[in-house]
């Protein structure tokens, strides 16, 4: 479960209870002039975000390591079409110093309403990736790639991941999906249900 407190209409902590488990994991989220720019969570992890010219917005995310260092763990820049976020382009920091790691994933949409942007603030929240857009993701692609920049090697992959829908009056009620809506990482072939009140 998933508990929002709000300070006006911006989402300030998000916490989230494992009904399985018990564990509680909190966020909590600072915005300057109703823009998102920095996420605290309790799992000992850090979001900054900073807006561009070009309407991307940058992120970085960083850790405390156990002699109380920060610790850059990757970087990237968020891209939008419209009310949609286009791509998401990641740096990995954690690597050797002669390897190079990134990640890009890119998106497409339908032409329905995101249930999730009903929620008040919730658009604002970048941490939540491609599901703060204003429509449903029909399809996402994610491309990883390796450089060794010693010898001239790269390596890399892709991956799609399609999802098919099921609507009632304009929004999902059903989505099938190789990759599950929210970032659990399952890589079973997964149907999630949507029920409204």
């Amino acid at each position: 479960s998933s508990t929002f407190t709000y300070t006006g209409d911006l989402i300030t902590k998000i916490t989230e209870l494992n009904l399985a488990t018990n564990v509680q994991t909190t966020f909590d989220y600072t915005y300057t002039a109703d823009r998102l720019t920095k996420v605290i969570c309790s799992d000992n992890y850090e979001l900054n975000y900073t807006y561009n010219a070009d309407g991307t917005v940058s992120y970085e995310k960083t850790t405390v390591d156990s002699s109380n260092n920060t610790v850059l763990l990757f970087h990237g820049t968020i891209s939008f079409q419209g009310e949609n976020v286009y791509d998401n382009n990641k740096t990995l920091d954690t690597t050797a110093a002669n390897v190079v790691s990134k990640e890009q994933v890119s998106f497409v949409y339908d032409a329905k309403r995101n249930p999730f942007n009903n929620i008040t603030g919730y658009n604002k929240l970048l941490d939540h990736y491609n599901t703060i857009s204003a429509n449903n993701t029909a399809s996402s692609t994610e491309i990883a790639s390796t450089s060794y920049l010693d010898t001239d090697q790269a390596i890399s992959s892709l991956k799609q991941y399609p999802r098919s829908f099921q609507y009632n009056s304009g929004y999902p009620t059903e989505i099938v999906s190789d990759k599950p809506v929210f970032e659990n990482h399952n890589n079973n072939h997964l149907k999630s249900v949507y029920i409204y009140y």
